[in-house]
């Protein structure tokens, strides 16, 4: 076993604290044998230094050091995504050795002071010296001391070694803290940045104090070593060099005890953090400049008069933003959001207490967790723990006591696990916290939307929570919010003012109309007429002033652009209807195939995926016979520049490349909607009728994906982390799974050729990374959310698609070779039926068994009884469920 950084530091502290405590025993026995005075008291002193070093010894096997050094002590067990450096497995294999000899020391000294000691209670212990030579030979003390002074010395060299702060781990260790505290933004600085020079103080006292007699002979060094010089051996005086290593190793546990406390924290959270939390957020449109004031400027005599501002100061719960699709909701929202007034505002009402704000936002086009009450609860629980980490431990009591870290992180949370945080939140932050939730987009929750409004009415019943939610006007959130008038707005009744800024400005921006609008009345009547047929729907001016400025590049005349105005249809639906059947038959297969693969695709493709599907559409082999070959930044931005002109092209705006940040350049940017509003249009009948008939009779959306997916990972970069963390190339592998999956549910045959392909392109990606033990079979093992890591399964591309429910894939690769049922290493194959893990980047993970799976391993002879994990198969099922369902007796 390789120790952390940090357990090594504190196994280190306590060796050094064991040799002076051993040292002090024989001092202090040497001083009762000279004392003619009260024996108790001087029994007393031994009885509690050897308390302490049987509490030392404890130590040492709670870090998992062994009584008696064995050769296997040191063995790595397990890989932690790259391999250790040599001289660091070096340093911590010597640290290891020196505390298993200690411990071993330590037992034997714990055993002789047993056998030694007075039997009655005021009897003094005259000499452990002789004491000792009663039950060991002369040869063997000397050996004991000389033992001592070896351990002080090879520790002084080791702890020497890896102090230099460039190479260590302790200080890397660090340094992965703070880039774990940057990524998930937690409030933790603070803390972090004081353990650094905690650990760099610690580290250096404790090389120095191991320094204290390294140039003395052997004699005076052992005599330096336990602390006691021989003035010191007859005298009453207290010893420093004791009174500082204790101070020094109490230092070092308390800074342990804080790192693991840090880690822990950022467990937690990284286990309530999902890939697509962000990314709604960033990809909405920023709020255009000078529009939302009104939200701010309340008056009596004001025709936008919202009260707002009010609500934010007063205790009412909750505030209703209701509006037309396409009026502009999930931008005001996100603008209310980062805007400093609100935080100012809501301080009012907060008082003394602390105030946090956080947001979500659904998304039906999105993934499961973008449009689900698990998504909700999650992506507020997260921001709350993010800025009040100190709530982690009241707020999630059972993720906080587990002992295995990376179950805190794997393992799923349920809805009722959340529903459990957020009801100790209320009682919790009662005292001390307040919150405003800001929640758009309650129309595109997938489920019962009154299911929805009893988690937002749970919410809003605390009085430590204020809500600030945003729907369309429909029936049941009207009768759910819209009873109290003056906490909510209509946004298409107050945006008027807003549009007509937009519009003026965006045609100020072209230099030839700007000087024709101050002359030309009916420049301001084309806007007046745009904001009246717009009737609040921002969308529809959006696209109306883009399809104006594109005819004003052409030079068109103030009765061309009115003819256009005139032309185009006021309601969204017709106005896209509209856009398609101007757009150029040459591009009709091209449009239609893309806006099917946006429609269907798991999470929204990369430009990338969109570049391969233009290729895909050329040569349907393409793809499947492209080389697994890298390639580089530049030809990667050559092809996602040309792709994006093509989809401005030929999709009329109505399909965009991601405004938000990229997460990582080889998968981002993504291609989405311009808004939900084309989505739902496009899969209306008649839409989807029409785009039948644009594609070619071969198309198959599914199998389409997994070839534009298949190749961009073809191409892909291998980087440090692909294959041993959640990230865009384990979500790009099982949404090329999950597609495959719909392809078998819809034809009822699988995409052998195209899974094959798959595989062994993961097979010659992983090559030149992988320095393994042959037992760990990467990626399979890291890319499914096991509650902890387990090399001993031997994962492998059969059990994964096992977890994604590739049925006949595994059917057919089972009946291609019966013996892999029964020769399979490590994990039985019933048992990850099972035991279904789901495959996390679905986001919701399915952990039900899937019984066709199970009806297929059971025919094929897969045994219920077989033996695995000190168990058999079938009763480890039994005793999860009475577990899952708490009719455990």
């Amino acid at each position: 076993m390789v120790l952390d950084p940090f357990t090594a530091l504190g196994v280190a502290s306590n060796i050094v604290h064991f040799i002076q405590l051993a040292g002090e025993l024989f001092s202090k026995t040497k001083e009762i044998s000279k004392s003619a005075s009260g024996a108790t008291k001087d029994n007393e002193a031994v009885l509690k230094a050897t308390q302490r070093l049987q509490q030392l010894c404890e130590n040492f096997n709670g870090f998992g050091i062994k009584p008696y050094y064995s050769a296997d002590a040191s063995q790595d067990e397990g890989y932690s995504g790259a391999q250790l450096r040599r001289d660091e497995e070096n340093h911590n294999k010597t640290v290891e050795e020196i505390a298993s000899n200690c411990a071993a020391m330590a037992k034997e000294l714990l055993n002789t002071l047993e056998e030694v000691k007075p039997k009655a209670p005021n009897k003094k212990l005259s000499n452990l010296r002789a004491a000792l030579e009663t039950v060991w030979r002369k040869d063997m003390i000397k050996g004991m001391e000389l033992r001592l002074v070896e351990s002080r010395e090879e520790l002084h060299l080791a702890l020497t070694s890896i102090l230099n702060e460039r190479q260590s781990r302790v200080l890397s260790n660090l340094r992965n803290l703070s880039e774990s505290n940057r990524q998930l933004d937690s409030k933790l600085t603070n803390e972090i940045t004081q353990l650094r020079a905690d650990a760099v103080s610690s580290l250096q006292d404790l090389t120095s104090l191991l320094q204290i007699g390294a140039n003395q002979d052997s004699a005076s060094r052992f005599l330096s070593l336990i602390g006691t010089s021989k003035r010191q051996v007859d005298s009453e005086e207290e010893n420093p060099y004791s009174n500082n290593l204790e101070a020094v190793t109490k230092r070092i546990d308390n800074m342990i005890d804080r790192r693991n406390e840090i880690k822990l924290i950022q467990t937690v959270l990284r286990s309530l953090r999902y890939h697509s939390m962000e990314i709604r957020h960033s990809n909405i449109v920023g709020a255009y400049p000078d529009t939302f004031k009104w939200m701010y400027e309340e008056n009596d005599s004001s025709s936008l008069k919202t009260n707002f501002t009010e609500w934010l100061t007063c205790s009412d719960p909750i505030y209703w933003i209701s509006g037309k699709p396409g009026s502009g909701k999930s931008t005001l929202v996100k603008f209310l959001v980062g805007e400093k007034r609100t935080r100012l505002l809501l301080s009012h009402w907060a008082g003394s207490k602390d105030l946090v704000i956080a947001s979500f936002f659904f998304w039906a086009a999105g993934t499961k967790m973008q449009k689900s009450q698990e998504g909700l609860l999650q992506s507020l629980l997260f921001a709350v723990l993010r800025q009040c980490p100190s709530l982690i431990p009241v707020i999630t009591p059972n993720r906080w006591q587990i002992e295995h870290p990376t179950q805190v992180e794997a393992e799923p949370w349920s809805r009722q696990e959340l529903l459990d945080a957020f009801a100790r939140l209320n009682h919790q932050g009662m005292s001390q916290t307040r919150f405003c939730f800001f929640i758009d987009g309650l129309d595109e929750y997938e489920g019962d939307h009154r299911e929805l409004i009893s988690i937002i009415t749970y919410l809003k019943d605390s009085k430590s929570i204020k809500l600030c939610v945003a729907s369309r006007p429909w029936n049941v959130f009207e009768a759910a919010f819209g009873g109290y008038p003056i906490r909510k707005l209509c946004l298409e009744d107050l945006n008027h003012s807003d549009i007509k800024i937009y519009v003026t400005s965006k045609f100020s921006e072209m230099p030839d109309l700007k000087d024709a609008v101050a002359r030309d009345s009916r420049y301001n009547e084309i806007i007046e007429d745009i904001i009246s047929k717009a009737q609040g729907v921002f969308l529809w001016v959006y696209l109306v002033v883009n399809s104006l400025l594109e005819g004003l590049s052409n030079d068109d005349r103030i009765v061309d652009l009115q003819r256009r105005l005139r032309k185009f249809p006021p309601e969204l639906d017709e106005f896209f209807r509209f856009m398609l059947l101007s757009l150029d038959p040459i591009y009709r297969q091209q449009t239609a195939r893309a806006f099917q693969v946006a429609l269907f695709a798991l999470h929204p493709l990369s430009v990338h995926n969109y570049w391969f599907l233009d290729m895909d559409e050329e040569d349907a082999n393409f793809l499947e016979n492209l080389p697994v070959e890298a390639i580089d930044s530049n030809e990667l931005q050559r092809r996602h520049q040309s792709m994006k002109k093509r989809l401005n092209g030929r999709h009329k705006g109505l399909l965009e490349v991601s405004k938000g940040p990229p997460v990582d350049e080889r998968f981002q940017p993504e291609v989405e909607f311009l808004h939900r509003t084309v989505r739902d249009f496009l899969l209306t009948t008649d839409m989807q009728d029409l785009l039948e008939q644009w594609l070619s009779p071969s198309f198959n959306v599914h199998l389409t994906i997994c070839r534009t997916l298949l190749a961009a990972i073809k191409c892909l970069r291998i980087r440090p982390g692909d294959m041993t963390q959640h990230g865009p190339l384990s979500i790009s592998v099982t949404q090329f799974c999950f597609h495959a999956r719909q392809e078998e549910i819809t034809t009822g045959c699988s995409p052998l050729r195209l899974l094959n392909a798959l595989n062994a392109t993961i097979e010659s990606l992983k090559r030149p990374a992988q320095n393994l033990k042959d037992e760990i079979q990467i990626p399979w093992s890291y890319w499914t959310p096991t509650p902890y890591f387990n090399w001993y399964n031997h994962d492998s591309f059969l059990t994964f698609a096992i977890n994604c429910g590739l049925l006949h894939y595994v059917r057919h690769t089972l009946e291609q070779d019966p013996t892999l049922l029964q020769a399979k290493r490590g994990r039985p194959l019933l048992d990850y039926v099972l035991h279904r893990e789901g495959v996390s980047s679905y986001d919701v993970v399915d952990t039900v068994p899937n019984l066709q799976m199970l009806g297929l391993m059971l025919r094929l002879g897969a045994d219920p009884n077989q033996a695995w994990d000190g168990d058999t198969v079938w009763k480890l099922y039994v005793v999860h469920l009475l577990h899952n369902f708490d009719i455990w007796p």
